[in-house]
């Protein structure tokens, strides 16, 4: 914290040393040339990414009170509309998937579990980032230097014919080669969905996808359809972007020959940097399952409407309306005899269905350290699957 809000924070007035990539676009969002600097940052206004979402969106106060900003900031909206439609017309993926915000009081208690919405603020910075992290991976390539790369391969065969199998039972068909599928052809097919079936569809899709990671080689990175692609924006938080910034400032002055002293390290940065990132993920995830439990602790017997989010052998995952998600045991499930249909995402038995997608009624039945128990709503009632 003393790093990312003091030290290494742009407070406003202050100056602060940088390593900055500044680019030059045209009228369609085409990066024309670029530099890269060590300088130094003094920030004119401290500003939230909802108070630019307000100024662009015409809050007339906010607007006369940041009037030197507004130009600027009416220009950032319009080149990261460009760049957005670049990468959606190269073929970048983009999964619909919501995610949690979690509220917490002065003592760190969950007050409320909601999805984090995705404001104009928010995808400005986003296309920057990208463009920039593009932009230094594509110039190191070309460099020659030892460098730490964002790579993300494409999904293999036997992933890729699961989601069409399922997506076959839907009546839906993805249009590609399954043994070399390219980016653009998930890319049009996740935009084609109707909104019934797109939530469902792009779980699935996420699921098809390898999972990306750190290597000493450019690979480039599906799901962006980038054909380079780095971390260099968050030399404060991840540890790949702070050896890039190593890099690039022994280049700056020193030239090629700084290159020497890091050939035999990216490697073994690279492998640590991914074994530590899958770490990161798995406690984020138990802190957030933590975090949704304290909440729904005090919601038991309460009921409510959800999406079968995940299906297993042993039991139906719902997620309700604000991203938490339960369990309901196959044993407590109508009938008996259960099946579970890896490829089509569904328990069958003789009398009953669910699967992925599917609308349930649930009443919070049970919740423990980090696991929430559904069971269903007045189970005889339910529109799930009869069969």
């Amino acid at each position: 914290e003393k790093l990312s809000n003091g030290i290494c924070s742009l407070n406003e007035g202050e100056d602060r040393l940088t390593l900055s990539v500044i680019m030059w676009f045209d009228n369609m969002g085409g990066i024309v040339r670029h530099k890269i600097r060590e300088g130094i940052i003094r920030s004119r206004a401290r500003m939230t990414y909802s108070q630019v979402a307000a100024i662009l969106s015409g809050d007339e106060e906010l607007r006369a009170r940041y009037a030197f900003l507004v130009p600027m900031l009416e220009e950032m909206k319009l080149l990261a509309e460009l760049l957005r439609n670049r990468r959606t017309e190269r073929g970048n993926i983009e999964f619909d998937i919501p995610e949690c915000k979690i509220v917490l009081d002065s003592k760190g208690r969950t007050t409320d579990v909601v999805k984090s919405k995705q404001l104009v603020s928010h995808k400005i910075i986003e296309e920057f980032m990208l463009a920039c992290n593009e932009t230094v991976a594509e110039r190191f390539v070309r460099e020659k230097a030892p460098f730490v790369f964002r790579a993300h391969a494409a999904p293999p065969a036997e992933k890729v014919q699961t989601l069409v199998s399922f997506v076959s039972a839907l009546g839906l068909s993805f249009k590609g080669n399954l043994n070399a599928p390219q980016s653009i052809d998930f890319a049009r097919f996740l935009a084609s969905l109707d909104s019934n079936v797109s939530g469902v569809v792009n779980r699935v899709a996420l699921r098809s996808m390898s999972k990306a990671a750190y290597e000493p080689n450019n690979a480039g990175h599906f799901g962006l359809a980038a054909p380079y692609y780095c971390h260099f924006t968050s030399p404060i938080r991840r540890y790949p972007d702070l050896m890039i910034h190593r890099i690039i400032k022994d280049f700056l002055r020193n030239g090629e020959k700084a290159f020497k002293k890091y050939v035999d390290v990216v490697g073994e940065v690279a492998k640590r940097s991914s074994e530590r990132e899958k770490l990161a993920e798995s406690a984020e995830r138990k802190v957030d399952d933590l975090k949704k439990a304290e909440y729904m602790r005090g919601k038991i017997g309460e009921r409510y409407s959800g999406i079968i989010s995940g299906v297993t052998e042993w039991g139906i995952f719902v997620e309700l309306e604000n991203t938490v998600e339960g369990l309901i045991r196959t044993e407590n499930l109508p009938g008996s005899g259960y099946v579970f249909n890896a490829e089509l995402f569904r328990l069958d038995s003789p009398s009953h269905t669910f699967k992925l997608g599917d609308s349930v009624d649930i009443e919070v039945e049970k919740v423990t350290a980090d696991r929430v128990s559904f069971k269903l709503q007045e189970p005889e009632k339910q529109s799930f699957t009869p069969r």
